[in-house]
């Protein structure tokens, strides 16, 4: 009688793509997941940068860019101006109507 030597499960090439093929379905998930996420923060942020920057713009007008603290400039988005050869970054409101 011979011998039957089985081939190891481990080294089965259908064995092997069928494992990474359940890897890969669970990282693209996760990806998605992520992105889906990352979507949803930056509706988030976009939705509060708006509403700080219309807020910030009514306490320049109230108190003079002069009179705003630094920090509160961090946020800002909107009415930045970078000075192209000096690099200065100012605050100009616009002028009210």
């Amino acid at each position: 009688m011979k011998k039957v030597i089985e081939f190891p499960q481990d080294r089965s090439l259908l064995n092997q793509l069928t494992k990474s093929t359940e890897e890969l379905i669970e990282l693209h998930e996760a990806m998605e997941k992520g992105y889906s996420l990352l979507h949803t923060l930056e509706t988030q942020i976009e939705e509060k940068e708006a509403s700080y920057n219309s807020t910030l713009l009514r306490y320049v007008r109230a108190v003079g860019v002069e009179n705003v603290p630094i920090g509160l400039l961090d946020f800002a988005s909107d009415h930045l101006i970078i000075g192209v050869e000096s690099g200065e970054i100012r605050y100009e409101p616009p002028e009210e109507t």
